[in-house]
């Protein structure tokens, strides 16, 4: 047990190195606002992958459009790299931070995404926060599964409301904190695999080493969430 939490300190170190580079580029630029919307173009099935470094993801959802998307920065080697492909009617989209080549003060950065996504569209998302923040309100979308991967970051996802199909969402805690909203009356079962942080999950029934809610076995519809907990603290809510 030892050896696992020193390795897992160890890979929280080089996440940090990662984002503390990350965060001492050139600042203090002109702010730069961003559009960039996508159409739909037919697609019945999206993979979203994004990754921020820095700064603050939002995520809401309700547009007819694949996306409609803000960008909001003043470093602009930060500029968004945006790729997207397209077999048959499956899509994959893809969002990550630019790079930055010069060494700068971390004072007055600014970078932010608002993102709005379809709620229709079948979708897989996967998310790498390293330093930021992230909103992630997901409610109401037709989501697959869910991937975030955190560095010293804080979370903030909204999975509550009726959700018509099972979900798995998979969340690896680094040094920040995380904040999980989950359904009331859709099943629900959480499996943690505990770090150095702390669970919070008041309003939850411990079984074994799993969380369930009143409703799991009961529903039809059941959202397994997966975590692996660091040094932060994670935070379950039903709503």
């Amino acid at each position: 047990m030892k050896c696992k939490k020193t390795l897992f300190c160890l890979l929280l170190l080089a996440v940090l190195a990662v984002t503390e580079g990350c965060m001492s580029t050139r600042s203090n630029e002109k702010l730069i606002t961003e559009r960039k919307d996508m159409e739909l173009d037919g697609l019945k099935r999206v993979a979203v992958d994004l990754s921020i470094g820095a700064g603050e993801l939002n995520i809401t959802s309700g547009t007819e459009k694949l996306m409609e998307g803000e960008f909001i920065y003043n470093v602009a080697e930060w500029k968004p790299v945006i790729e997207y492909s397209k077999i048959e009617n499956a899509g994959t989209l893809k969002i990550e931070q630019g790079s930055a080549t010069n060494n700068i003060s971390s004072m007055n950065l600014r970078y932010e995404w608002n993102l709005n996504l379809n709620k229709t569209i079948s979708t897989d998302m996967k998310v790498l926060l390293g330093a930021g923040k992230g909103v992630l309100q997901l409610n109401g979308m037709n989501i697959n599964s869910v991937e975030v991967k955190m560095g010293a970051g804080e979370l903030d996802m909204d999975l509550s409301g009726d959700w018509a199909k099972n979900v798995t969402v998979d969340i690896i805690g680094g040094v920040g904190s995380a904040t999980i909203i989950l359904p009331e009356k859709v099943g629900v079962l959480v499996k943690v695999e505990r770090g150095i942080g702390k669970i919070n999950a008041d309003s939850f029934t411990l079984k074994g080493d799993n969380y369930v809610n009143d409703a799991y076995g009961e529903s039809n519809i059941t959202i397994k969430v997966n975590i692996v907990a660091g040094i932060g603290e994670t935070n379950l809510e039903l709503r």
